[in-house]
């Protein structure tokens, strides 16, 4: 630390600053000349100089990787995210389904996801397979089977042929045969909230959904 004594000298005998001179003169320390100091300003010069380039960034704010202005929050680039502020699409998405030879095809767009799909069989059925619904699964004989479809991109294909014990990722249990006795559910990875659609949604009433 360095002391100061009523006259505003240093033991250190570094020259002062201009503008700790004036701090001092302010609270009646003496001025640096009267500590037979001699000229100052140097320093005060190399501290524009250093301002000017770039090497102070602002007070309070972020240095980033450019220069501050000296004061204030600075106008550096700091390493904030510049994608921050651009919130994701929300509302209603449009679908489609589409049911081929060998795969089921679901496409999303109109929003972001990543989403999770959920398929039931609603519709003209005794024993219902309900396993691929995201929500409550499939239970027989006290077993419950319990499957959600995730689509990270704005499609996916399932492949028919799934078996309903240990159905693996990217199949299902459906075929072309159930196009027009299934309802589906889809939630948002994100956002949570969710939308149905398809054949007697009674399956999902309940739990808030958008009808598309």
């Amino acid at each position: 630390m360095v002391r100061l004594d009523r006259t505003g000298c240093r033991s250190l005998g570094v020259p002062l600053s201009r503008r700790l001179v004036m701090l001092l003169a302010v609270h009646g320390f003496a001025t640096a000349a009267g500590c037979g100091q001699g000229a100052v300003g140097d320093d005060d010069d190399d501290d524009d100089a250093r301002r000017d380039s770039g090497d102070w960034a602002g007070a309070g704010g972020d240095a980033g990787s450019g220069s501050g202005s000296g004061g204030g929050t600075g106008t550096g680039t700091g390493s904030g995210d510049p994608g921050d502020d651009e919130s994701s699409p929300t509302g209603s998405p449009s679908v489609s389904v589409s049911w081929d030879s060998y795969s089921l095809t679901v496409s999303v767009s109109g929003r972001a996801g990543p989403w999770r799909l959920g398929i039931a069989e609603t519709y003209n059925c005794s024993l219902c397979w309900t396993g691929e619904d995201c929500l409550y699964g499939f239970t027989y004989n006290g077993t419950t089977r319990s499957y959600c479809h995730e689509l990270e991109a704005s499609s996916t294909s399932l492949a028919y042929g799934g078996v309903w014990t240990a159905l693996e990722p990217g199949q299902t249990v459906f075929d072309a045969s159930y196009e027009n006795r299934v309802g589906f559910y889809l939630e948002s990875v994100a956002e949570g909230d969710c939308f149905i659609w398809g054949r007697e949604l009674a399956h999902f009433e309940g739990l808030g959904c958008t009808e598309l």
